[in-house]
């Protein structure tokens, strides 16, 4: 019996994702709980698995495609299981090839097309509407074959070729093409199409970005001058995919940029008895059989602590009924930045500043290898009211981090690293590092964020949790 693969809901907050890659292809025997595919959402990579053994009859969901939650993604059933039965549990009919360039009535003569309603809706299966949205199709002017007039795809793709014949031409691609190609300037007619039915897909307008040869913009009849001869063309050395996350997480810092009034505050902090502490700390976690805490650990736990005092900095500013408020939040849930190899995510140690530094270190490790391998609930990432983010082990010594909106501030911690200091007026060899406190100057101001980051920088300092 044919069985749909949907697009499981990984935690509450999410509504659609985005498919990444297909781990198995059509034909190939999956048994119940192998992953299939690679699905991004606005927070992580997730796989999703079959839910039922049989045979991959039919991908449904293409690479690129954003889909909602409980959409098809895909058809598991017999080998020998008829076309027919696929098409019913997709809810299309069965698939008849297209032939664009047979010849077609002129406009003139071509009938208004008789469609299908209910109480004034056109009845069409779900795939014949996304495929008619792809296409730009005007499903009231299709004509459907299906049981009752229902429009099914293939009624689409025909309409499609006949308005093709028509105008001279149409270039099938999915949507995520036609925005790079929209955003590249680049003719999709140009484009050789590699997807199914020779639809042309992201990867194809992808290289043709990479091939394009790139020279500089010259007004008509515009004297050139070139020293040294000809400018030579650009070729590209590599290209990579500008996926889901990565486009997210551009949206979002460009966002955030745009929208808050951002003001970086930098403070130098003796860390020699931070140094200090977590060297007495190590052999004592290793000897009990608990992980080790990073400076990573010991600054979310400062932090967390240091906000109970500081609550305008754990305040995020919304949309009231009685218009904008800044809101104090009660919790206090620390967000910890996380490299993975195609991005930035930032899940979150809730009630932070009232666990032990052990439960914090052991937390943010798991949060971080749950993270890099995919397998984090989105609902990790909710609920973050400060977020540290540390590249000291990049020997990075000061940066500007970018607030992570709703929030007021981040913390971005520098390398600690042995510099010439002044103590008790003579010159002494420290472990010095850099913070810098980014806030949202229209929640916080200069005089309080300087407060709460002098208090970090004590704390630090004393070597005190």
């Amino acid at each position: 019996m044919a069985t749909l693969v949907k697009l499981p809901q990984f935690g509450v907050t999410m509504l659609e994702a985005t498919v990444v890659a297909w781990l198995k292809a059509v034909g190939d025997h999956v048994e119940r709980g192998d992953a299939v595919a690679t699905i991004e959402t606005d927070k992580l990579s997730q796989e999703v698995t079959a839910n039922a053994t049989g045979t991959l009859r039919r991908i449904v969901a293409q690479v690129g495609e954003t889909i909602k939650v409980m959409q098809a993604m895909a058809v598991i059933g017999a080998p020998g299981e008829p076309e027919s039965a696929i098409d019913e549990a997709i809810g299309g009919g069965p698939p008849r090839p297209v032939d664009v360039a047979a010849p077609t009535p002129s406009p003139a003569t071509v009938a208004p097309a008789p469609t299908a309603t209910v109480e004034g809706e056109v009845r069409a299966s779900p795939l014949a509407r996304r495929l008619a949205r792809e296409l730009g199709v005007d499903l009231s002017q299709v004509h459907g074959s299906g049981p009752g007039g229902r429009i099914v795809e293939d009624d689409v793709r025909a309409h499609a070729a006949a308005v093709a014949a028509r105008s001279g031409g149409w270039v099938l691609a999915s949507p995520l093409a036609r925005r790079r190609a929209r955003e590249a300037g680049i003719d999709l007619a140009t484009v050789p199409g590699t997807g199914p039915d020779g639809r042309v897909v992201e990867r194809d307008v992808d290289g043709a970005i990479a091939a394009r040869v790139v020279r500089p913009d010259v007004a008509p009849g515009a004297a050139v001058v070139r020293p040294g001869g000809p400018v030579p063309a650009l070729t590209a050395r590599a290209t990579h995919r500008f996926d889901a996350m990565r486009r997210i997480i551009s949206d979002r810092m460009t966002a955030s940029l745009r929208e808050s009034a951002q003001l970086t505050l930098v403070a130098e902090a003796d860390a020699t008895a931070l140094v200090a502490l977590r060297g007495a700390l190590v052999p004592a976690a290793k000897i009990y059989g608990h992980r080790p805490p990073t400076y990573t650990d010991l600054i979310v736990a400062i932090v967390a602590r240091t906000l109970r005092d500081h609550p305008r900095l754990n305040s995020s500013m919304v949309e009231g009924t009685g218009g904008t408020e800044v809101v104090e939040w009660r919790e206090i849930n620390v967000g910890v930045a996380v490299a993975l190899d195609n991005g930035l995510v930032v899940p979150v140690v809730r009630g932070a500043d009232g666990k032990p530094l052990q439960a914090i270190s052991q937390e943010v490790a798991d949060l971080a290898e749950a993270a890099r391998g995919g397998r984090l609930d989105p609902d990790a990432f909710q609920g973050g009211t400060f977020t540290v983010t540390n590249l000291g082990q990049m020997e990075v010594d000061a940066f500007t981090p970018i607030v992570n909106p709703p929030q007021a501030a981040i913390l971005g911690v520098g390398r600690i690293a042995k510099r010439p200091a002044v103590v008790d007026d003579a010159l002494a060899v420290r472990s010095m590092v850099t913070l810098s406190l980014t806030i949202d100057h229209r929640i916080v101001d200069g005089a309080p964020g300087g407060a709460f980051l002098r208090d970090v920088r004590k704390a630090i300092e004393a070597g005190a949790l």
